[in-house]
């Protein structure tokens, strides 16, 4: 039955049917091995040795699959039988020496490709056999030697015509698939060959079938180009259907030569010589040979019977290439063969026609083989067991057959009418109505006739010109005549034979020559005019095969279709009944069934029947006397059984009756052992539940037993737990308590001494390092810092000096320093002071007693080293090994006072003058020490290597990306402030984790570090307020250059000092450079850092003094621009010019003047400080509006008059200040970056604005560019939400400050201060002095910071309040005004000292 899918034929299947090994079901490998092993088994006389396998079955039942996979289990069974050594089945070489692949290979390989040409979809199978094959498969010593193919009819008309529904064959379809150019195909072009059916198009499937095709084509032996010519005769086909015809005056014409072309050029043919077959045809009359035009029909028929020509050749040429690559040479008698027959099943649609009449004979002969084959069978059995069986009656087809085919009776048969009527000239469609005609006048029974007609022939009531039936063996079928005379009529005319012959390729000769039979060849070509019918051909080939079936013994499978939807697992009882009767399975039961169906032997028989028997039955143990007894016991006669020689055969309702009685004695014996078996049950189940219950109390004992005792023992494991945990616990506790009191002792013994820790060595290296590092400092002039390292280092020397060790050397020179101490005090009188020089020399001379000097060392040296000589020669080694360690001891104490020496000479060498020693090298090149110094310096060298790629100086850029990267490196030793507070974090996180651990002694060192981190965080941040208090200090020095050319500075001890030439500023800077000298050398380094300050202010102050050369050069330029614009009459310019050079002669008189007595004496002038200089409140200058995005609104000009201090004669001079030049610019103040919003803004979208960019005040930009106003978070708290108000029906003019005055970056913040007190601002718009644009947001806050800031500062340098005398008025004045509101706790220092300002300076004007 065709599973549909459903795999029933695996590899494990056919390893499990092999020799007869699974008899219980049914299957096609269990045939196959039947024939397999009658085929290897030695015959007996007269049997034949050949094996046959006959596949029967309807249109798509699976006969092509069956056929399949009975060839791969003949394959695989045999593969297993071979050894090592065999080489039948290794490739050979085909005719042309290409190598092909195995025998097995081949031989599967040629069911997939006769397929792919002889296979086709119908409407009742996706892959239909269109022609039926026999396949004999040869075998010798067990294994395949070989294989031949013989086909029977290939349906021709398919290439030509297919019914709706259908498919033509399956290798046109694949080519399609393929678009390859060589075969001139295209998926868009309609094929007049494939569009009959109605599905034209390819499918996958066709694409994966196309490259299994052509690995068959290769295992066969052909070569790619062979392959591509096959390929290209199928392809020919095709065209040749294209070709289209015209007709006029009945004389047929090719309408379109494209496609005839393309054939003729894919099958090496002449297209003149192929048009002239087509449209002429040749005529033999009397020796003369006559052409006769077609018609456009005639013209189609001949196309068609040309590709249909082309196309069998092509088919049989593939057939005969299989056979040459399988045959062997080899024929030897012990070559034996299985034959395989795939032929086409019985057939029935609604409307059959000539090849249905073929198909339908074939199977009517082979049912009559196996009819005989079936009767032979039970005759011989029947026979050779001595049973009668001559009245078994069948139904015998022999009537049919005789009807087709003729004989008997004087029958001439169907076939032979149809070629009689087919010999005969005229119409076609006459030909078939009068062969209609001629078959019910000889075979049917038509009324007003007295024929009886044949039996097996029906003539229909309605139709009866064009149809007749016949009752086969599967039941009547009705056939329609028409085409019958057409397609039995061999058409294919000389003319298209021969053209065959003149192709320029090869290939497609042999191909063309394969389907010319030799009788054709030798006969005139052109002396007859009727050929041999396909009807003859068929009956010819039909008969080979039944001579070679005769010759074999068969074995039958009968594939049975299961339902017509083609899905697994369905079975349609109809459809399966209506095929078993049409494969006359069911005439074969009946007949088994009339006869003895049940066939047992003697023995089997006896041991199945012998049950029946009673217990008081007499038996002698005979089959005869057992059939006897058993037949008076059931009634039978002697026509019911017979016993053979070695079988019984009893008839099929006795065999019935018998296995009906065999069940109930069985089921009696089986009720009587139930019960039997119940009561033993019963009885073993009492005794087992008696011994399970006993058995459960004593597990019950047991387990309370050993409950009671894991109890006892679980409480005695518990105090002991208990017991040891708590002593743990104490242990635990007490260690704790211990080691927490070592660390707090370490601890406090560190912050005791810091340095307990170190040794002698190790604190002398320290101070050393100190030293070195404090004449680094003083080099590179760095005296703040070399002052505040100074007392460490004399800590450090305490320290050495504590931990000296002592030495004879050094006690004696305390001793004799004390000495002399002493003797002062007493020469002096000063008795108090000799108490404690005599105790301290009595202590130090007692330490001398102790202290060994050297010499006494080097005595005990040799003393323990006699005691070691004195143990080796006695053979006391203990006491030798003691003396070698007071010999170690002894040389370790004389090293030790050695190095103390040593020491000694050490330190006499630092006590020699500064100018002597050798200055410590620094860490680095750069002399960095801090890291603020270090990012000074990174921006330096960066802005340098930024201007040297610019000026293309690519050298001097190498060197300084080299230092660049030095000074990278040096990061990881300087780190900053925020490295080292995350370092801290860190620790402190580890030392927590330790404690929390237990781990003290972790804890104990990472507090340490702490400690350490701790330090340098103190350390750093000292350095930087140093930094910053220089930074303050170069801000004090501020200089104005006015329109005189005079610059003014304020120096270190509050003078303001004017230089009205560069004479005077050399001056100033040669004497302050002395007092920086003098200074270092007297160890004062933080007057020394000051005076270096002031140098480097006033060295600033060149740039904007002149010297006289330069002078003279610029007074020159001027002289000739103003020449120049006399002589082109630009008076203006001219004008403007001579003012210029008047002031530069002026400056030059002034310079010479001042020369002039450096010149004449050697005496340097003294520098006279400056008188107090009245605040006055500038004016600021305007900034020049440029082009920008925003711009800003002309800046304010302060109102204030001039406020008159009063003389303060009792101010020392060294604390009288300058005006408000000593206030930081604006810039410096780092305004916030500007928040910008438009005018046409609404509320709602500037709130939103300043919250995401979390700033409380924003700028409004008018539509031409410039500032509208200016709003901040606390106007829109007082104008909007404390009124209450909607912000989206607010105005953004209702609530900002229109038109604000701004300040330029440049510009004092102590004049930004008094602006926004006077205005009543909390910020203010900052312009850049360049070029007016927007710079930023000043905020009150950082103003007032800045004014506390300076106030402080100058009260600790000058802690009385005459210092804020100084203070300019309207400085004053806004603090006083701003500190007004704060209330008396506010600020108390600087209420204080704005208490005694004068009035006119509180309150501006």
């Amino acid at each position: 039955v065709n599973a549909h899918g459903e795999s029933l034929y695996s590899d494990d299947k056919m390893m499990a049917y092999r020799g007869g090994a699974s008899e219980s079901e049914p299957h096609l490998f269990q045939v196959a091995d039947r024939a397999l092993t009658s085929l290897l088994e030695q015959p007996s006389d007269g049997a034949n040795r050949n094996q046959s396998i006959i596949i029967s079955g309807e249109s798509g039942a699976g006969k092509t699959e069956a056929t399949k996979y009975i060839m791969q289990y003949l394959a695989r069974i045999t593969q297993t039988a071979k050894t090592t050594d065999d080489s039948s089945s290794k490739g050979i070489l085909s005719p042309d020496g290409k190598v092909l692949a195995s025998l097995e290979e081949r031989v599967l390989s040629s069911n997939p490709l006769l397929e792919t040409f002889g296979n086709a979809r119908t409407l009742k199978n996706d892959n239909s056999s269109r022609f039926g094959k026999f396949i004999h498969i040869y075998f010798q010593n067990n294994k395949i030697r070989g294989a031949q193919i013989s086909n029977y009819l290939l349906e021709q008309t398919r290439v030509c015509h297919q019914i709706d529904g259908e498919r033509n064959y399956h290798v046109f379809y694949q080519l399609l698939s393929q678009k390859l150019p060589e075969w001139k195909l295209t998926e868009e072009q309609s094929y007049h060959y494939l569009s009959h059916g109605g599905s034209a198009l390819p499918t996958e499937k066709d694409k994966d079938d196309f490259h299994e095709t052509t690995q068959c084509l290769a295992r066969l032996g052909l070569t790619t180009d062979q392959q591509t010519i096959v390929w290209g005769i199928a392809a020919a086909v095709l065209h040749l259907g294209n070709v289209a015809f015209t007709e006029e005056d009945e004389v047929a014409s090719i309408a379109d030569e494209t496609s005839l072309n393309n054939a003729c050029e894919l099958l090496g043919l002449d297209p003149a010589k192929v048009k002239e077959a087509i449209l002429t045809k040749q005529l033999n009359v009397g020796g003369k040979i006559i052409s006769k035009p077609q018609t456009t029909s005639q013209a189609e028929e001949k196309r068609n019977a040309l590709a249909k020509m082309t196309y069998s050749s092509l088919f049989l040429w593939l057939v005969q290439r299989v056979n040459t690559t399988l045959t062997i040479s080899d024929d030897s008698d012990e070559l034996a063969f299985i034959g395989v027959l795939d032929i086409y099943g019985f057939e029935v649609f609604d409307t059959n026609g000539f090849e249905q009449l073929l198909i339908n004979y074939c199977n009517e002969k082979l049912q009559r083989h196996f009819n005989r084959h079936l009767f032979e069978v039970e005759q011989d059995l029947y026979a050779n067991e001595g049973v009668d069986w001559t009245y078994i009656t069948f139904n015998d087809n022999r009537p049919c057959l005789e009807l087709l085919e003729g004989g008997g009776s004087g029958l001439v048969g169907i076939f032979n009418n149809l070629d009689d009527t087919t010999g005969n000239t005229g119409q076609k469609q006459d030909q078939d109505v009068k062969l209609v005609a001629q078959l019910h006048k000889a075979y049917g029974t038509v009324k007003g006739t007295k024929s009886q007609g044949h039996d097996y022939f029906v003539t229909p009531k309605f139709g009866m010109d064009q149809q007749f039936i016949i009752c086969h063996y599967a039941g009547q079928v009705k056939y329609t005549a028409e085409g019958f005379c057409q397609k039995n009529m061999d058409t294919l005319s000389y003319e298209l034979k021969d053209l065959g012959r003149t192709s320029s390729v090869e290939l497609v000769k042999e191909v063309y020559s394969s389907s010319v039979s030799a009788s054709e060849e030798d006969s005139n070509q052109r002396s007859s005019i009727r050929g041999v019918s396909v009807g003859s051909q068929f009956r010819a080939s039909l008969q080979e095969l039944m001579s070679d079936l005769e010759k074999t013994s068969p074995h039958y499978i009968r594939c049975i279709k299961p339902n017509l939807s083609k899905k697994p697992s369905r079975l349609e009882s109809g459809e399966v009944l209506r095929q078993l009767k049409y494969s006359g399975m069911m005439e074969a039961i009946r007949i088994r069934r009339e006869g003895y169906a049940l066939r047992e032997d003697h023995v089997s028989f006896f041991q199945k029947y012998r049950v029946l028997l009673d217990g008081n039955e007499k038996y002698d143990g005979g089959i005869e006397e057992l059939v006897t007894i058993l037949s008076q016991r059931l009634n039978l006669a002697e026509a019911d059984w017979q016993i053979g020689h070695s079988k019984i055969f009893l008839r099929y309702e006795l065999a019935t009756k018998l296995e009906t009685l065999v069940t109930l004695r069985h089921k009696a014996a089986a009720r009587t052992l139930t019960q039997w078996g119940r009561t033993m049950a019963h009885q073993r189940a009492a005794s087992l539940l008696v011994a399970w219950l006993s058995f459960r109390l004593m597990l019950l004992r047991r387990k309370r037993r050993r409950t009671s005792a894991s109890k006892m023992a679980a409480h005695y494991r518990r105090y002991r737990q208990q017991r040891r945990y708590r002593l743990l616990i104490a242990a635990v506790v007490r260690i704790q308590t211990v080691q927490r009191r070592i660390a707090a002792k370490a601890r406090v013994q560190k912050l005791r001494d810091p340095y307990g820790e170190y040794s002698f060595q190790e604190m002398k290296a320290l101070l050393k390092k100190e030293q070195s590092r404090l004449q680094g400092l003083v080099e590179d002039k760095l005296y703040t810092a070399a002052a505040r390292l100074e007392p460490k280092i004399e800590i450090l020397k305490a320290e050495v000096e504590k931990k000296r060790p002592l030495t004879r050397t050094w006690l004696e020179e305390q001793i004799s320093e004390v000495q002399s101490k002493l003797d002062d005090a007493v020469s002096r009188k000063a008795y108090p002071e000799c108490g404690p020089l005599q105790e301290e020399l009595a202590s130090l001379q007692e330490k001398r007693n102790l202290v060994p000097t050297l010499e006494e060392l080097k005595e005990r040296i040799e003393q323990a080293q006699g005691a070691v000589a004195d143990a080796i020669a006695a053979k006391d080694y203990t006491a030798a090994a003691d003396a070698e360690e007071a010999v170690q001891a002894a040389q370790a104490r004389y090293d030790e006072a050695v190095a103390a020496e040593h020491d000694d000479d050490d330190d006499d060498d630092d006590d020699e003058p500064e100018e002597q020693q050798k200055t410590a090298t620094s860490n680095n090149s750069f002399g960095i020490e801090s890291r603020p110094q270090l990012d000074k310096a990174l921006v330096d060298y960066q802005t340098q290597l930024d201007q040297a790629i610019v000026e293309k100086q690519f050298t001097q850029a190498s060197k300084l990306q080299g230092q660049l990267k030095e000074l990278e490196d040096l990061k990881e030793f300087f780190p900053s402030l925020r490295d080292l507070e995350s370092k801290l974090d860190t620790i402190q996180k580890e030392q927590h984790d330790a404690i929390a651990a237990k781990n003290f002694e972790l804890a104990g060192t990472l507090d340490a570090q702490v400690e350490e981190l701790q330090q340098q965080i103190t350390e750093f941040k000292e350095q930087q307020q140093d930094e910053h208090d220089g930074e303050e200090e170069e801000e004090g020095v501020s200089s104005k250059e006015q329109d005189s050319g005079t610059v003014q500075a304020t120096n270190i001890d509050g003078e303001t000092l004017t230089f009205t030439s560069r004479t005077d500023l050399e001056e100033a800077i040669t004497k302050y450079t002395s007092q920086v000298s003098q200074h270092a050398t007297k160890r004062e380094f933080q007057k020394a850092q000051e005076c270096q300050g002031w140098v480097d202010q006033l060295e600033a102050l060149r740039e904007r003094l002149p010297s006289l050369q330069e002078l003279v050069t610029s007074l020159k330029e001027k002289q000739k621009e103003m020449d120049d614009a006399i002589r082109q009459k630009q008076f203006a310019q001219a004008d403007a010019l001579h003012k210029q050079v008047d002031a530069l002669e002026q400056k030059v008189k002034l310079e010479q003047s001042k020369q002039q007595p450096k010149i004449r004496t050697t005496a340097t002038p003294s520098v006279v400080s400056a008188p107090v200089i009245a605040a006055t409140a500038p004016t600021m200058a305007t900034p020049s509006v440029k082009t920008g995005r925003i711009t800003a609104p002309p800046a304010y000009k302060t109102p204030y008059k001039t406020p008159v201090l009063k003389p303060q004669s009792s101010l020392p001079s060294q604390v009288q200040l300058v005006g408000h030049h000593s206030s930081k610019p604006v810039s410096k103040l780092r305004p916030l970056k500007p928040i910008l919003a438009n005018a046409s803004d609404d509320m709602v979208t500037v709130c939103k604005l300043l919250a995401s960019k979390r700033s409380r005040a924003a700028m409004i930009c008018s539509s031409n560019g410039g500032i509208a106003g200016i709003i901040t978070d606390s106007d829109i708290t007082r104008r909007v939400v404390a009124k209450g108000l909607e912000p989206s029906s607010v105005s953004l003019s209702d609530v900002m400050t229109p038109s604000p005055v701004s300040v330029a970056s440049t510009d004092s913040a102590s004049d930004a201060l008094c602006l926004m007190v006077e205005h009543k601002y909390r910020h203010l718009p900052v312009t850049k002095a360049e070029d007016g644009s927007i710079y930023g947001l000043l905020d009150i806050g950082k103003c007032l910071n800045d004014a506390i800031t300076k106030l402080e500062k100058k009260q600790e340098q000058c802690p009385t309040t005459a210092v804020l005398n100084q203070l300019e008025g309207h400085q004053a004045a806004a603090l006083q005004a701003l500190l007004g509101g704060l209330g008396q706790t506010s600020s108390p220092t600087l209420r204080s000292l704005l208490t005694g300002k004068p009035a006119t300076l509180v309150k501006p004007t």
